[in-house]
């Protein structure tokens, strides 16, 4: 007896998620096979058994992985260099605005959050309220 899955997008880990779920896509489809179960993907109809089949998806996943690990070492560059320039890299925290790349005192809310650092430093301390 011979089973087929008929699988839509998602349902295994695609082959353009990085290379551990390319090896955990490889060995499913593997598993699958051993049980005598044919895999038929609507998302990546390229996966057969032919040689072609077979290669292809290990090619995609390889180029996929490259253009990964290139855009994270592109990003980490980049935020090294803003880093370095003195930008701040974030959404601006409470009481700061981000401008042009700066980070600034937020006029309408800054004097709030210099009132709460305030009034946090004026709480007593257990200690304090036994003496």
């Amino acid at each position: 007896m011979h089973a087929y899955i008929v699988i839509g997008p998602m349902s295994l880990p695609r082959s353009d998620c990085g290379a551990a779920r390319l090896y955990a896509q490889g060995t499913t489809i593997a598993e699958l096979g051993r049980l005598g179960i044919t895999l038929v993907s609507v998302d990546e109809p390229n996966i057969d058994s032919t040689a072609a089949g077979k290669l292809s998806p290990n090619l995609l996943g390889a180029m996929n992985q490259f253009f990964s690990d290139s855009l994270s070492e592109r990003t980490r560059y980049r935020m090294k260099a803003g880093f370095n320039a003195g930008r701040f890299l974030h959404g601006a925290p409470i009481g700061y605005m981000n401008v042009k790349k700066n980070l600034v005192p937020d006029p309408d809310r800054a004097p709030f959050v210099q009132k709460a650092f305030e009034l946090f430093d004026q709480i007593l301390t257990p200690r304090e309220m036994q003496c």
